[in-house]
């Protein structure tokens, strides 16, 4: 499985309309192949967001680059903030996964 990783500087006041705008955001995700899940984070303090998406292949994640940016400027832009990173990764684990102990 892989990971996109987007962090995004939202105004606290606007988390609210920003989480709503990623949230629709998702639905256009949804429709992608080999979406897996996806999350929005938030830190209320300091108006981060990030939002995770994960993907069953490297492919698939690599094939959704021009969407998932379009998604994400559009739900930013919506907001009025803007995007300050994105990272992908390959995910190696499961924190607390009880099976990998058994």
């Amino acid at each position: 499985m892989f990971a996109r990783l987007a962090r995004y500087t939202i105004e606290p006041e606007r988390l609210g309309d920003a989480i709503a705008s990623f949230r629709e955001a998702g639905t256009g995700l949804r429709e992608l192949p080999g979406f897996e899940n996806g999350y929005i984070l938030v830190d209320e303090e300091d108006g981060a967001l990030l939002t995770l998406t994960l993907w069953s292949t490297r492919t698939t994640l690599e094939s959704s680059e021009a969407r998932a940016s379009a998604l994400r400027r559009r739900a930013t832009r919506a907001a009025e903030g803007s995007v300050q990173s994105v990272h992908c990764y390959e995910v190696a684990g499961e924190l607390g996964d009880r099976s990998a102990a058994d």
